[in-house]
C-alpha cells in the first residue's frame, strides 16, 4: 500500500469550502525578462528543464493527490503518491495573442485561475506564458491551498529560482 499523510484539520477545512463559486487555490504570477544573449527558443528550453527535472522523480508535495478525490470532506482524507504522475499535465505552455501585454496576460491568467483544479491528480499546475513585449515571459503558478499555503508556497518559490541575474 502508498505511503499516506492524513491532513489536517485547517487542509480539510479548505477542502470543505471548496465549491464551483469559490474554488480554494491560490496562485503566484512572475514576470521575467530573458538574458540578453537568449535564443529565441530560450523559453521552451527553460520549460524542457523543468520538465525534465519533475519527470526525474517528483518529489513530495509535488506527486502528490488526494486519497478520496471525488468526496473532499471525508475525514479520512490523505495525500498519497500519484503512481501515474504526469509532468506533461503539470507543466504548460502558453502564448498570448499578438501584440501581447499586460492586459492580454491578465485576462489570460484570469482565465487560467478560473478553471477548477483537478483533483485526481495532484492540485498543482504551472504556466510558462510567452509574448509579452521586448521577449519577457510570465510563470504563473497554481495550487489548492489544501497542498501548499500562500506563504509555504511563495517560500518555496523563492528558493527555487536564482538570487542572481546571471
Amino acid at each position: 500500500m502508498a505511503k499516506k499523510k492524513r491532513l489536517g484539520p485547517l487542509d480539510l477545512g479548505f477542502l470543505a469550502a471548496e465549491t464551483r463559486e469559490s474554488m480554494m487555490h491560490v496562485g503566484a504570477l512572475m514576470q521575467f525578462t530573458p538574458p540578453k544573449d537568449a535564443k529565441p527558443d530560450f523559453l521552451f528550453h527553460l520549460m524542457e528543464e523543468v520538465r525534465q527535472d519533475a519527470s526525474n522523480g517528483a518529489v513530495p508535495p509535488w506527486n502528490l493527490k488526494l486519497r478520496f478525490p471525488d468526496l473532499l470532506t471525508n475525514p479520512l482524507q490523505a495525500w498519497v503518491e500519484d503512481p501515474h504522475f504526469d509532468v506533461e499535465y503539470h507543466v504548460r505552455r502558453s502564448a498570448l495573442p499578438v501584440p501581447g501585454g499586460e492586459r492580454e496576460l491578465g485576462i489570460l491568467v484570469s482565465r487560467l485561475h478560473g478553471h477548477a483544479i483537478d483533483f485526481h491528480r495532484p492540485p498543482w499546475e504551472v504556466h510558462f506564458i510567452e509574448g509579452l513585449p521586448e521577449g519577457r515571459f510570465a510563470l504563473y503558478f497554481k495550487v489548492h491551498h489544501a497542498l501548499i499555503d500562500g506563504y509555504s508556497g511563495m517560500r518555496l518559490l523563492s528558493r527555487s529560482l536564482s538570487a542572481e541575474a546571471d
